[in-house]
């Protein structure tokens, strides 16, 4: 599907917008992602190989093909090389749990070998059930949710496949994104909002309408409910190619941007960014100073969004983080990279007073230098490149003498080894500028 331009005014699209429910609808699904597979080699998991065959799958997947329309099973993938090849294709939900007026359905250790002997579909959440749907008429057999692949609660494993989120969203076939959908409840396949519309001619024996527009994927997606969710950022960049279900139609997107139910084309530069199957292929192109904007424009924009446990702050973001870690060629942990530490801890708080965090209740402790320690929006100081002298002997980060694997945990190392070592010195403000305009208290 391309873009015509009939004149730099109107487009040549559908004439109608597509029920969510409509053959045609899933007929359109198909084919954005095979005409994905076939010339976006960059948008597949293993570059090249459509078949995904040697991509590691998550710890447990939901079998949504079953000899019942209504029966599922959640199996466990053992973390093995797959060595089949259609069949080893998974899709990944992305979604808000949404707030306490939503109902729960999630996988614990009490109810685990249930789950595993079977489920029945009509018993799950209408989010759930949805994604299940689009899942079989897209022709693959496993789905992924967190709610019912992620052991919940006490003795409970979400601290282990927090961490693996990197797995999960980048070797996905594709991701299913509940944009529409404040909560698990809700779903996102229902009636969309409607459109005005008129004919105005007839074109070789086929109407012409003239419509209002309809495609804006900065309202729909960009600026939607799901986009303010705290796991939301890290599952859009990770993600190979998403498609997104909307109130008001389906969007896809992939390496070679976005495409809309009405045959266009959009080009947005964030979502050019996030939508980057290998990103971020631009952190390790780029140079010192992009690296840094990269990772700052990151956190920033991920500490203003909200979590239902404040504590998941650190986890939240943990498969991005690897990545990044990565890309730059570093070590680190909790918001900081060992390569960028000085302007990594310069950090303060954007609008209203930052809170601690309560982390009581949760495995490990986040130290407090680190704005993951709190809630609210942060900003970095702005420090010009090349304008300062950092002390790098005076100031050692808790990865200085460690090695990578063990210093690229984000919240689960204790206080002890979390901590700084600096040198304290006093500090006189001199000349006409006073201490007031030099220091900030926060």
């Amino acid at each position: 599907m391309e873009t015509y331009d009939a004149t730099p005014y109107l487009r040549l699209a559908l004439p109608r917008r597509l029920r969510s429910d409509d053959p045609a609808h899933w007929v359109m699904l198909g084919q954005w992602l095979k005409e994905c597979d076939l010339h976006h080699p960059h948008c597949l998991p293993v570059p090249g190989h459509s078949s995904l065959a040697l991509v590691q799958r998550p710890t447990r997947v939901i079998d949504v093909r079953a000899e019942t329309e209504h029966h599922l099973q959640l199996v466990e993938t053992g973390n093995l090389l797959l060595q089949t090849t259609h069949e080893s294709r998974y899709v990944a939900l992305s979604y808000a749990w949404g707030d306490e007026s939503h109902k729960r359905f999630l996988a614990t250790p009490a109810n685990y070998e249930k789950l595993k002997g079977g489920m029945v579909n009509t018993d799950l959440l209408k989010t759930f059930q949805d994604a299940i749907k689009v899942t079989r008429e897209l022709g693959i057999r496993y789905l992924w949710i967190d709610g019912l692949c992620i052991l919940q609660g006490p003795g409970g494993d979400f601290e282990t496949e927090a961490e693996r989120m990197e797995v999960v969203f980048s070797n996905a076939y594709c991701v299913l994104a509940a944009s529409r959908a404040t909560g698990s409840s809700d779903g996102f396949l229902g009636e969309r909002h409607d459109y005005r519309m008129v004919p105005i001619s007839r074109l070789g024996g086929a109407h012409v309408y003239l419509y209002e527009p309809i495609d804006d994927f900065q309202h729909d997606v960009l600026d939607g409910h799901l986009n303010k969710r705290g796991w939301v950022l890290q599952e859009r960049a990770l993600a190979r190619r998403t498609i997104f279900f909307t109130g008001t139609q389906t969007y896809w997107q992939c390496g070679s941007g976005v495409r809309c139910e009405t045959m266009t084309r959009i080009e947005n530069k964030e979502a050019a960014f996030l939508g980057d199957p290998n990103f971020p292929k631009v952190a390790e192109d780029g140079s010192k100073g992009a690296q840094i904007h990269l990772y700052e424009l990151l956190y920033r924009t991920y500490s203003t969004l909200a979590f239902m446990k404040a504590v998941d702050r650190p986890v939240g973001i943990a498969g991005l983080k690897s990545r990044l870690i990565r890309a730059v060629g570093t070590s680190g942990g909790f918001g900081v990279f060992e390569k960028y530490l000085h302007r990594g801890i310069m950090w303060q708080r954007a609008s209203s007073e930052v809170q601690k965090i309560n982390f009581s209740q949760a495995v490990g402790e986040v130290p407090s230098w680190s704005w993951m320690a709190y809630q609210g929006p942060i900003e970095y100081v702005a420090i010009p490149f090349k304008s300062v002298e950092w002390e790098y002997n005076d100031v050692r980060s808790p990865w200085t003498a460690q090695p990578e694997s063990t210093g690229a945990r984000h919240s689960t190392r204790t206080r002890s080894s979390a901590h700084l070592t600096v040198v304290p010195r006093m500090f006189k403000s001199s000349g006409s500028t006073s201490s007031e305009e030099c220091l900030v208290f926060d």
